[in-house]
């Protein structure tokens, strides 16, 4: 017997003091999130990523909480990353940030091009990120100084007389693409002028500083409603102002195939942990489901038609790659 209560207290003290030496996180695994969450957004303040990145936040941390009852953490807290048209921001979420569920980020698909054939060939592969979701699709508009070109017809003639000056928010992204085709297509003479995001391009509009920008309608919708800029055009089939004509009506319907995709997209790094994978599209898919976000989307004059999620996405991604390939001689004469 006595045998038997030595070696009983034995354990018992054994238990006791293994218990104070572990860490607490390996006694028992906080339900994620058991910390905030950061959103890296890829553009600077004040632009159309940084808008819905900040707009999104909110609706993650309520939903992410929703599905993950006990959960501690999970404020969703943006971090934007400006710097070399985004690839700062994607090299950042490839390379450092940890598959945990605690970092994702925006993504700009046009980003593709100069990551994988541009000049600023990065040395990983965008196909391994962990897609996620898309939150809405791009409608452009070209848009001019109120006191410049006034319709389509002027900015027809002007490009008679000599190059256009185009603005766009940040080189190599969705914007300089959708850029290029739309002169390619249109056969305007042009100059391509980046700047570092949306906001700029607006100022830079209003105050005259060039012929004409492409931007996307969420981004300028108030300042077109306003007849604050001139809208010379939209990239659409269907009318989005009365006012404004579409580029079918002009006689160029291909650049609606090329023009109107899939943007403003969400990705984790490779290899996400498949249940926090799980848990982040979950929770996007009730975000996008929530009538203040339609709301504010409908606000915003965003196309939030067919959304896409996991491997969904990751199509997408390939089939945009595919298409970019084709257009590589032309993307090169613009110094992409």
């Amino acid at each position: 017997m006595r045998r038997i209560n030595f070696i009983g207290m034995f354990v018992a003290v054994f238990i006791m003091t293994s218990f104070y030496l572990l860490p607490m996180g390996t006694m028992a695994q906080d339900v994620y999130p058991s910390k905030d969450i950061t959103l890296i957004c890829n553009s600077a303040p004040g632009g159309g990523f940084d808008i819905f990145a900040r707009m999104a936040a909110p609706y993650m941390t309520k939903y992410l909480k929703e599905l993950s009852p006990g959960a501690k953490g999970g404020e969703v807290k943006v971090k934007n990353m400006p710097g070399a048209s985004g690839l700062q921001a994607y090299e950042y979420l490839f390379k450092d940030a940890k598959p945990d569920g605690y970092t994702y980020g925006d993504f700009n698909p046009g980003a593709l091009y100069a990551m994988l054939y541009g000049s600023q060939k990065i040395a990983f592969d965008p196909r391994e990120y962990t897609w996620l979701y898309s939150i809405t699709r791009t409608v452009r508009v070209f848009i001019s100084n109120k006191k410049g070109i006034a319709t389509w017809e002027e900015l027809m003639a002007k490009s008679k007389k000599g190059p256009i000056t185009f603005l766009i928010p940040q080189f190599g992204t969705t914007a300089h693409l959708d850029c290029i085709y739309a002169v390619e297509i249109t056969k305007i003479p042009a100059k391509i002028v980046s700047m570092e995001g949306t906001a700029d391009v607006i100022n830079a509009v209003i105050r005259g500083d060039a012929d004409a920008a492409l931007v996307s309608y969420d981004s300028v919708a108030t300042v077109c409603e306003a007849k604050e800029v001139n809208t010379l055009v939209s990239f659409t089939e269907a009318k989005i102002l009365p006012w404004v004509p579409t580029i079918v009506e002009k006689g160029f319907p291909d650049c609606v195939k090329y023009i109107k995709r899939v943007n403003r997209m969400f990705m984790g790094p490779p290899n996400l942990d498949p249940e926090r994978d799980r848990l982040l599209i979950a929770a996007g898919k009730k975000m996008l489901a929530d009538p203040g976000w339609i709301e504010f989307c409908k606000k915003r004059k965003a196309d939030v038609e067919q959304p896409l999620f996991g491997k969904e996405l990751k199509e997408e991604i390939k089939s945009s790659i595919e298409d970019m390939q084709k257009w590589i001689p032309v993307f090169k004469k613009y110094g992409l």
